[in-house]
């Protein structure tokens, strides 16, 4: 859904608020949430995740980024 907050810096259409998942060689998961324009494929990363298993515990680690 778009967001009416987020508009590209680049052609000034809506953002659509995105969450991509990948999984690394090393079995590590990385998510990474962005605003992403859909007729030019500008982003704007605001947060990533990694979520990694140790044992028997489940560690994930967040950065938020701030942008302007």
């Amino acid at each position: 859904m778009a967001s009416s907050e987020h508009t590209c810096r680049k052609d000034g259409k809506p953002m659509y608020f995105v969450e991509e998942t990948e999984k690394l060689s090393n079995g590590v998961y990385r998510v990474t949430f962005s605003y992403k324009c859909v007729v030019c494929g500008y982003r704007i990363v605001v947060e990533y995740a990694t979520i990694k298993k140790a044992g028997e515990k489940i560690i994930v680690e967040r950065r938020v980024l701030h942008y302007s």
